[in-house]
């Protein structure tokens, strides 16, 4: 099966934006760690809208794009503590 022919155009560029919008807002401060994947998706959202139209591909995309940028997350943070033993 190829998963290619799902991924619409841009999908990975808007998740590396994800990811590191993501990890500014982390040291930032000013937003909660728990509200950081939900403001990620409405700018993910509104901005696959904007690129794309309408459609609930978009909304899709926006999804796919925000989970991959908080998986990437995830497993950099498992990753350190992995390393360091805890």
């Amino acid at each position: 099966m190829e998963f290619t022919k799902f991924i619409t155009e841009g999908v990975e560029l808007l998740a590396a934006a994800l990811f590191i919008l993501g990890v500014f807002l982390k040291n930032l401060k000013r937003v909660k760690d728990e509200y950081i994947p939900f403001v990620l998706l409405g700018l993910a959202i509104a901005l696959k809208i904007a690129m794309s139209g309408v459609a609930v591909e978009s909304v899709l995309d926006a999804i796919f794009a925000t989970g991959s940028a908080v998986l990437v997350n995830q497993l950099f943070k498992q990753g350190n503590k992995i390393s360091k033993g805890e």
